[in-house]
């Protein structure tokens, strides 16, 4: 519970900034948090009693779970702590079935039709959807007031990166890793954390190690980070 609780708050899921662990683990021991839907039931006035919740602090940490209920899908995904499905796999279920209804809805069979999603994968999805308790805690925050920002499908699209599948290695100097994956997103892609026989393109930049070297072994097309900026800057 307490583990469920710090994955949800964390930046690359609800990014609520200010609810660190301590602050989870403080308000678990006084039974004001037990799901994720009692963070959207939280409350100045029960706030501010508390050691080390100040005003300034409180009206903070209430702003950002406020800024935190409109959130794109595939982070609330993520946010849920299904096994086994990271950030990438949440992403490439959230494009592909476009809602979170379509996806509470789908079967091991459709699941694996979504890109790079397994049988092991779509199995923990499709079991994480069908148990009541799981079924309890998302229909609990949807009632809070979670607004889900499903992606925007562009029609007649394509880049270079389209249904790639892209892995960045070494130390980037123009933007983020991040920054990096969300914009190979946008250009139609994927981003992987991980090169195999199904990687498109290694993006590396400086101190490249075991990735570049696998990339080379497997014959997969390699490009330097300037190599790479040079490639998208029409699609920027």
């Amino acid at each position: 519970q307490l583990q469920r609780l710090k994955h949800f708050v964390s930046k690359k899921d609800m990014n609520i900034d200010g609810f660190g662990v301590r602050q989870v683990e403080q308000l678990m021991e006084e039974g004001l948090l037990q799901s994720p839907a009692d963070i959207y039931k939280l409350e100045a006035d029960e706030l501010l009693h508390l050691e080390r919740f100040g005003e300034l602090s409180v009206q903070n940490l209430l702003s950002a779970i406020k800024t935190s209920k409109k959130v794109e899908l595939y982070r609330f995904l993520f946010a849920l702590g299904i096994p086994q499905v990271g950030e990438e796999t949440a992403i490439r279920l959230a494009n592909h079935f476009g809602s979170l209804q379509k996806i509470r809805e789908a079967t091991v069979e459709t699941l694996v039709e979504a890109p790079d999603v397994g049988e092991v994968v779509a199995e923990n999805v499709a079991e994480y959807f069908s148990d009541k308790n799981s079924q309890q805690i998302v229909d609990d925050l949807l009632e809070e007031g979670i607004q889900l920002q499903n992606p925007k499908k562009e029609k007649n699209f394509s880049s270079p990166f389209t249904n790639k599948t892209v892995v960045f290695t070494g130390s980037l100097q123009q933007m983020t890793r991040d920054s990096a994956k969300a914009l190979i997103r946008n250009l139609g892609g994927s981003a992987a954390g991980s090169v195999s026989k199904n990687t498109d393109l290694v993006v590396y930049g400086k101190a490249a190690g075991s990735k570049l070297t696998k990339a080379k072994e497997l014959g997969v097309e390699t490009l330097t980070e300037e190599e790479f900026f040079k490639k998208i800057k029409p699609f920027k």
